[in-house]
């Protein structure tokens, strides 16, 4: 692990043990659960055809308290351990405050999203190269959170992780989001500084439209580094067979003004049991004037503990 991550996971564990000292007692002790997923891929292009175990996700979350939990997530890939999140979550009197390593909370954020709903990519924009940083990676930071029923508000401090220089500077993020029956609607504003001490801010709104089986979400996001300009944004549609309740056709369609790239997924979810699932995305993309497609398809098994 990278030392990073490792000085975090034992500041958080030991904040989550003084938390279950002070407010539990001896015989209610925290309550320890999560589960194991399992990603299995095999892609095809007309570059490459790659088969295997993409990655191996561990997800623990132990209740240290009535209002504290900490949640550590930790990911094998290509043969490397990475703590991925590593955060301490407690509420008091309508304040939650989230410390440690967590996912930039920009827009549609939750990694469960890209799970439950089929896709294997995240959009394009999200992980911009010319932001100079990815708006779906994880940062060190605190969180805080507060709000209304219909209303959140949050606002996050970020520091660099290990793919950035720590030394730049603390980064600001600010979210609303609005509930409203069946539409959620949200406002972000991001600024700071990426690894090469360059400022940036971007700003971006997205929306949420629910209904039994049929889904419809997306972001637009604008923003500078430097002299540079980003902007882009995707659009999401979900329809879940009431007939079928183990199949979900969905497609995206995204934009980034980079290279003027372009892109549209097609595919189907189909849940073959309580600890399986199987993803089959299709994929084209345009960008500075060349084409490219692929085929992918994605096995998840789960086991819960």
């Amino acid at each position: 692990m990278k030392r990073v991550s490792k000085r975090f996971v034992i500041f958080l564990a030991a904040v989550a043990l003084v938390e279950t000292a002070c407010t539990c007692s001896a015989s209610a002790l925290g309550r320890l659960w999560g589960e194991f997923e399992t990603d299995f891929r095999t892609v095809s292009s007309r570059d490459e055809n790659e088969t295997g175990v993409h990655e191996v996700e561990m997800r623990l979350n132990y209740q240290a308290s009535k209002n504290s939990t900490l949640f550590v997530n930790v990911e094998r890939e290509e043969d490397e351990n990475e703590i991925k999140e590593a955060y301490l979550d407690t509420k008091r009197k309508g304040l939650a405050v989230r410390a440690g390593k967590f996912r930039t909370p920009f827009g549609i954020h939750q990694p469960a999203e890209i799970d439950y709903f089929g896709f294997i990519n995240r959009p394009i924009a999200k992980d911009a190269p010319a932001a100079g940083m990815s708006l779906s990676r994880a940062s060190n930071g605190v969180r805080f959170s507060t709000g209304k029923p219909e209303m959140e508000i949050q606002l996050s401090i970020l520091d660099g992780t290990e793919e950035m220089n720590s030394a730049v500077g603390r980064n600001v993020l600010f979210r609303a989001q609005r509930y409203a029956g069946h539409l959620i609607t949200g406002f972000n504003a991001y600024q700071g500084h990426n690894a090469d001490a360059q400022r940036f801010n971007v700003w971006g709104v997205d929306w949420r439209y629910s209904k039994p089986h049929l889904i419809v979400r997306g972001e637009a996001l604008k923003g500078s580094l430097g002299p540079d300009r980003l902007q882009g944004g995707y659009v999401d549609v979900f329809y879940h067979f009431a007939t079928i309740p183990a199949l979900t056709l969905f497609a995206r369609m995204e934009a980034l003004s980079e290279n003027s790239t372009r892109a549209v997924t097609g595919g189907c979810k189909y849940v073959l049991s309580r600890k399986s699932t199987l993803n089959v995305n299709w994929r084209r993309i345009s960008s500075s004037g060349a084409e490219s497609s692929e085929v992918a398809v994605q096995l998840l098994t789960f086991y819960g503990f």
